[in-house]
């Protein structure tokens, strides 16, 4: 009996200690702290002095910490936190700089963070053909965009680009003739590494005249930016697509890259190019007397699912709107898809409030449509699929190798280069 009644207290003593040290580890983790020390510079690297640091919690919603502390004329700022494990949001702000924020998870000990604050970008776009200023009341198109075009368009109105605004009047609300002024509240972050962008491009295309011009701008010289000239000239149907080399990349991430597509491809098989897609004959139809896609047989359609209270989908709208406006009187359709967790009324309301005069179908109850896409790949929001005028697939953001003649580019990011070269045919046979 001896034996069994030791193990016993064995047991129970191993477990004593694993409690112990388990609550240790709790009470060390509760009475830990965190030092953060700061680095503030410009985007010259000079540093900033009277920079006001908030540190926020995410706890399901961003609430103050309570930490706060100021950089001196060094750029420099310490302050200590309780330990967590919640990611935490530190917030940069300074007169004449625009405001910054950083996400992290907190270290026990040190943590060294450098930031760069820049200062509001303002200058203005000039549209110039054969050295004279360009009417713009009818130009279509324009972006700012980084070497990977991972950028949204610019109407002619209005439009917001990593916290850009464009506006087409002067201060006195006129239509500026050839010029468009250039307001970025701050220099957008690098989409393909840490810091912040400093150049960018500025490109204008218009598909009715085949007229199109691009610069090369540096965002951190005022001087580049106070008048930014766009030689308007003719060029193929293409050259949007085509005019911001893509870098180069390393063999890993291209093998990656290749790897993805492929696996896309094979597992959205059906939503591949040359694929005949489901013809839409549930659900409810806006817009139109259309009651499935064989309507728009004949006509090249940019399919696009969304939804209510999809920012992304929201963000996009100006593109898709501005494709349905620019090409639907040159064998273009959009057809707008939303799920079914809305009723068709309201998604009515939305899209009139919205000015969205192009087709729009709402899912049925049961979600019929959704799932019969789900097997081409539609699987997020926004996604877009374009069709060709026999119904079939031209390409598929999710069922792409991206090997085909769009040069990698995704209809997500470049809708309306993409669309403009598949009908420039049509456009250019068009009497103007």
């Amino acid at each position: 009996m001896a034996e069994p009644i030791f193990a016993t207290l064995l047991v129970l003593a191993s477990f004593v200690l694993v409690a112990q040290d388990a609550f240790a580890q709790k009470d060390e983790a509760k009475h830990s702290k965190s030092t953060l020390r700061f680095s503030v510079t410009n985007t010259s690297n000079a540093p900033i002095g009277d920079v006001e640091i908030e540190v926020l919690k995410w706890t399901g919603k961003l609430e103050c910490f309570g930490a706060l502390g100021k950089t001196d004329s060094e750029g420099k700022a310490t302050i200590e936190v309780p330990y967590s494990e919640d990611y935490f949001y530190i917030k940069f702000l300074c007169n004449g700089y625009a405001s910054g924020q950083r996400a992290l998870q907190l270290s026990r000990g040190e943590s060294q963070i450098d930031f760069k604050l820049s200062r509001p970008v303002q200058g203005w776009i000039n549209l110039t053909a054969d050295g004279k200023p360009l009417a713009v009341a009818e130009f279509s198109f324009f972006e700012i965009t980084d070497a990977n075009k991972s950028k949204s368009y610019l109407n002619k109105v209005i439009a917001e680009t990593f916290g850009l605004k464009m506006n087409v009047s002067d201060a006195q609300g006129r239509l500026a003739g050839g010029s468009f002024k250039l307001r970025m509240s701050r220099l957008p972050y690098d989409p393909d590494g840490e810091g912040m962008l400093t150049t960018v491009f500025a490109l204008a295309f218009d598909p009715l005249t085949n007229r199109s011009g691009m610069a090369q701008v540096d965002l951190t010289d005022p001087k580049a930016t106070e008048n930014i000239r766009l030689e308007i000239t003719e060029r193929p149907v293409d050259w949007p697509l085509t005019a911001v080399k893509r870098p180069e990349q390393d063999e890993k991430t291209l093998a990656l890259l290749q790897e993805l597509f492929a696996k896309q491809c094979k597992e959205f098989e059906k939503g591949t190019a040359g694929n005949s897609v489901p013809p839409m004959t549930e659900g409810t139809w806006l817009n139109t007397e259309a009651r499935s896609l064989e309507a728009f047989l004949g006509r090249y359609v940019l399919l696009d699912f969304w939804f209510i209270g999809c920012g992304p989908c929201e963000r996009d709208f100006p593109a898709v709107k501005l494709a349905h406006k620019k090409f639907s009187d040159h064998g273009f359709s959009v057809v707008g898809v939303h799920i079914n967790d809305q009723l068709p009324a309201d998604v009515q309301k939305f899209a009139d409030d919205k000015e969205m005069s192009y087709p729009i179908v709402v899912d049925n109850a049961d979600g019929s449509i959704l799932k019969q896409y789900r097997e081409l790949g539609v699987n997020s929001f926004p996604t877009y699929i374009l069709l060709d005028p026999e119904g079939r697939i031209v390409h598929n953001d999710h069922a792409s190798d991206r090997s085909d003649t769009f040069g990698g580019h995704s209809l997500r990011m470049n809708k309306l280069e993409i669309v403009y070269k598949v009908i420039g045919d049509l456009v250019e046979a068009t009497p103007k």
